[in-house]
């Protein structure tokens, strides 16, 4: 949970600077083309953080099923040959 809610924080964060990179007035194209670079690779990868963090929880959900499966089979096993 929490690293869910930092990847929202800094996704706002990023949202937010693109706005304040435009509003701003006193820099030049170049430096705003500059920001602007700079904030699209930060989300970026983030973007690739966030997948990285759904396919985690993913491969625990279908490993916390697999082995609770496997559990239930061992104890009709066990009970069976008992």
């Amino acid at each position: 949970m929490a690293a869910l809610g930092t990847m929202v924080s800094k996704k706002y964060e990023i949202d937010e600077s693109y706005w304040r990179v435009e509003a701003n007035p006193h820099l030049t194209s170049e430096q705003r083309r500059q920001q602007t670079n700079t904030l699209y690779k930060e989300g970026k990868r983030m973007e690739y953080k966030a997948y990285a963090f759904a396919f985690i929880a993913f491969a625990t959900f279908v490993t916390a099923t697999g082995l609770l499966i496997k559990r239930h089979k061992l104890i009709d096993r066990q009970k069976s040959s008992t």
